[in-house]
């Protein structure tokens, strides 16, 4: 059963006595099996409740009217019946590939549904029961997030290791007519779902009319852990400007028919091809910023931002570990800063301990970081908040205050962007050489 996480201080729920810890036991006489329950049956202006209250341990019916505010709390996690994990055994599949890691998000296999609607979660639609795609329809749980990788049958069946996956094409039909708004995905293998065959799905879905929201092209991530998987080749830098070339050519149909561009390649597509990040009017509004499509572009605004909010900047020179696609974000607000007289030396991890086609910080290890000489540091070294989780561990277990410990010569530091890094160097009082 759902249990109250927080009530808000002058909601409906707090008026009527609710507390964090009660248990909802029904909402309307009937069950809430997650929270897509929750808010379709708290939109009503009069509902009927039931709860346990977490101090007695009594049941309580209560009738509530004239609420607005969803009852003005919210609840402990999503899903309260049972999680939709993934039926299919994708060749590229991350979680197949992770390796030795301790952190335990890195080993669910997620594919439900409701997680794609309430927090923008890629699923395939091989899970989905019939009452699920009655409930998505009749509801109209809009929009969705789809990994489509490829419209042909063949071809994504075999991608993900599933037959069931080839319906693809009339699953998406059937969703965009009856109006769920989707966006998309498709993460590129080459020699699978690239060149032609990119043409093709692209082609299909800009069929499918303005319900389709967005289209992600991602490359494949490969780790070196991939024993037993079949074999993979990483986007390289000419095919990564073919696959901008692509999208290129189909932005503009897309902008014509939709009044958006649609389609956006990865951060790291632009990164391998070379290319200089994009403005912000590029990426219209972001619709795929968790999937790293636009992340470089607002990094860089907001790092323009602080250099314009701090006019006086402390010289000094300092490290900053980051991945391969860190320091290309990175780069040109660098030579900014060292044309004022702050030199901050990107220190690239190139040899990653998931392997060399890894690139993004968020993926950087304790091991990573154990691997840069000790003695030819500067005296403060910058570490990305993305390499540790909210206990400050990293993928590989080791602790920030750990590592700190090993690093005698030089101090670690935290930061999340330059506007962390730039107060904490200019609140150094001497510390820094």
């Amino acid at each position: 059963m759902p249990k109250i996480k927080e009530v808000f201080a002058g909601g409906t729920g707090a008026s009527y006595g609710l507390k964090p810890g009660d248990e909802i036991l029904e909402i309307n006489e009937k069950p809430v099996r997650d929270y897509i329950d929750f808010l379709y049956r708290t939109a009503e202006e009069e509902i009927s409740l039931q709860v346990k209250k977490v101090n007695s341990g009594k049941k309580e019916n209560i009738r509530i009217k004239n609420q607005e505010d969803n009852l003005g709390i919210t609840l402990e996690g999503i899903c309260f019946d049972h999680f939709q994990t993934c039926c299919n055994k994708c060749i590229f599949c991350f979680i197949d590939q992770g390796g030795p890691v301790s952190r335990k998000t890195l080993k669910i296999k997620d594919d439900d549904y409701r997680f794609s609607f309430l927090q923008g979660s890629f699923i395939t639609l091989t899970n989905l029961k019939p009452t699920d795609w009655k409930r998505i329809k009749d509801l109209k749980i809009s929009p969705l997030y789809i990994s489509v990788h490829s419209t042909s049958p063949e071809i994504r069946a075999r991608l993900m290791g599933n037959e069931q996956a080839g319906n693809i094409k009339s699953q998406l039909e059937d969703l965009t007519s009856a109006g769920i708004a989707l966006h998309t995905q498709i993460v590129i293998c080459p020699g699978y779902n690239d060149g032609p065959e990119l043409e093709k799905t692209l082609k299909d879905l800009y069929s499918l009319g303005a319900n389709i929201l967005s289209i992600g092209i991602v490359p494949v991530g490969l780790t070196r852990y991939r024993q037993g998987l079949e074999k993979l080749e990483p986007v390289k830098p000419g095919e990564a400007r073919k696959i901008l070339e692509t999208i290129d050519r189909w932005q503009p149909r897309f902008k014509e028919a939709t009044g958006s561009r649609v389609v956006f390649g990865a951060d790291e597509l632009l990164a391998l091809a070379g290319r200089e990040i994009p403005s912000p009017d590029y990426y219209e509004d972001f619709p795929q910023l968790e999937n790293g499509i636009g992340m470089a572009c607002l990094f860089r605004e907001e790092s323009e931002k602080t250099l314009r909010n701090i006019p006086n900047l402390k010289e000094a020179r300092v490290g900053l570990i980051t991945g391969k696609l860190g320091a290309w974000a990175w780069r040109p607000i660098l030579e900014k800063l060292q044309q004022r007289g702050l030199s901050i030396i990107p220190l690239v991890v190139n040899e990653h301990y998931f392997g060399d086609h890894i690139s993004v910080s968020g993926l950087i290890t304790g091991k990573d970081v154990l691997l840069w000489e000790k003695e030819n540091l500067p005296s403060w070294v910058f570490l990305p908040r993305s390499m540790f989780n909210d206990d400050l561990e990293t993928l590989d277990g080791y602790k920030f205050s750990e590592l700190d410990s090993i690093f005698e010569s030089a101090q670690l530091k935290l930061a999340g962007d330059l506007e962390e890094i730039l107060k904490k160097i200019n609140l150094s009082r001497g510390e820094l050489q």
